[in-house]
């Protein structure tokens, strides 16, 4: 990793800001990943054919491609990853350094079955892809707005430009308030020659 411009504090602004100070060595730790995943999700889909009866493991390998189908989207979701993610110390992150979302997981997975396809061409179109990219992403990664960055590294990232819950009332600094002033009261009426009241007119 190389090219990052940390702030005075450690941090940066976003995560596109650490992605594109990313050499080609996050390339290699994605497809390290997509192998480990590749492997473990190749496993649960034709175990059932090997070591089932035909009749029995025709029914399992459906519930194993309702397995793959959702494997991406909720481990994204819960954890930032996939277990070859997790294996290599990278995650998935919006912009902010969050986990993505549920269509942001759900997209990446959609395009994932053209680019990171193991029964098409491999992860190739995804590397080459994330290689020319200035931020590290492949297409899933452009369309959902997630990028992959290495674990240690998402801490980094300055929470700003995020939505702020508004404070409750009670919870906020006091304002000095000023005291209102009651009006002055009306001028004495004029005092009258002779009469007793006009000694108070008296400098």
């Amino acid at each position: 990793m190389s090219g990052i411009a940390f702030g005075s504090d450690d941090t940066v602004s976003s995560a596109a800001t650490i992605a594109a100070g990313y050499t080609s060595s996050i390339i290699a730790a994605r497809w390290l990943a997509t192998i480990i995943d590749s492997a473990l999700l190749l496993a649960v889909l034709f175990t059932p054919v090997v070591a089932l009866d035909k009749a029995v493991g025709e029914v399992v390998i459906w519930l194993s491609l309702a397995l793959i189908a959702a494997y991406f989207p909720v481990m994204e979701t819960r954890y930032g990853g996939s277990l070859g993610k997790l294996a290599t110390g990278t995650r998935v992150v919006n912009i902010r350094g969050e986990r993505p979302s549920w269509w942001q997981a759900i997209v990446r997975t959609l395009l994932r079955l053209i680019e990171v396809n193991p029964l098409l061409f491999g992860a190739i179109p995804a590397g080459v892809v994330v290689l020319l990219s200035g931020t590290r992403q492949r297409l899933g990664d452009m369309l959902a707005g997630t990028y992959v960055l290495r674990r240690a590294d998402i801490g980094r990232i300055r929470k700003t430009g995020t939505a702020r819950v508004a404070e409750p009332v009670w919870s906020q600094a006091t304002v000095a308030v000023p005291v209102p002033v009651p009006p002055p009261l009306p001028p004495a009426p004029p005092a009258v020659p002779g009469s007793d009241d006009a000694r108070w007119a008296r400098p």
